[in-house]
């Protein structure tokens, strides 16, 4: 329906998610709602669930494994004392 500014709502979604959070997956189904044909709705409300379990178990997995490397950007050090995980 919205195709210019609908990457947005899923932004605004994701930035109120981060303050709040909790709405972030209540927003996406609704934007999934009211801008995907009817017939597609369940299916693409499954897909987001199973995203938010994935990334749920593979998180703290990146995060682990994020640790091992060392790197810098400027003065932004990442290394096993500063990294997540």
């Amino acid at each position: 329906y919205f195709p210019s500014w609908g990457q947005w709502l899923v932004f605004t979604g994701r930035f109120l998610q981060g303050l709040w959070t909790g709405g972030q997956q209540a927003i996406e189904q609704a934007y999934i709602t009211e801008c995907i044909d009817k017939n597609d709705n369940l299916l693409m409300i499954a897909d987001l669930g199973a995203c938010a379990v994935i990334g749920f178990i593979l998180g703290p997995v990146i995060g682990l494994l994020g640790r091992y490397f060392n790197f810098s950007v400027g003065f932004f050090y990442v290394n096993e004392y500063t990294s997540c995980g």
